[in-house]
């Protein structure tokens, strides 16, 4: 009897309906920048492991925060324009659920940086075996 048990991959689907490892992240976003097509400005928060589903907390009473999956995903540039979500001012919760093994924060504001809250669900397949998102990528035209 062989004992090699196969390790979790992407595509396994029972490691996505298991309860997931907790991952908190507090932060801040930085400031778009008034030119609003620097993609280096965005705060880059990487996970351990491929997430199940994630939930943002927008601190801020005033300013609204962009999320995406890359960081040229995170800025508008004719080329890459508006492949990011919204997590409005001052909103409690808003709940996604993703595989993601990263995700890019900034601050929609040209000059005010944005503080939030990251609670994800992490599954128990490691980060290497997920495919990197791109917009270059024909697959995932729809990340920037």
């Amino acid at each position: 009897m062989a004992l090699k048990w196969p390790k979790p991959g992407v595509n396994d689907t029972a490691a996505y309906q298991l309860s997931g490892i907790p991952f908190i992240y507090r932060g801040t976003a930085p400031a778009r920048g008034a030119g609003d097509n620097d993609p280096g400005l965005a705060l880059h928060v990487k996970f351990d492991n491929v997430t199940r589903d994630i939930t943002i907390i927008n601190k801020d009473a005033s300013n609204d925060l962009r999320i995406a999956f890359t960081a040229s995903g995170s800025v508008k540039n004719g080329v890459n324009a508006n492949h990011y979500l919204f997590v409005d001012a001052n909103t409690t919760s808003r709940k996604y659920n993703f595989r993601c093994k990263e995700l890019f924060f900034i601050s929609d504001h040209a000059s005010n940086t944005v503080a939030f809250e990251l609670i994800a669900s992490t599954t128990n397949i490691p980060t290497a075996s997920f495919p990197t998102l791109t917009g270059s990528n024909s697959d995932y035209l729809g990340v920037g």
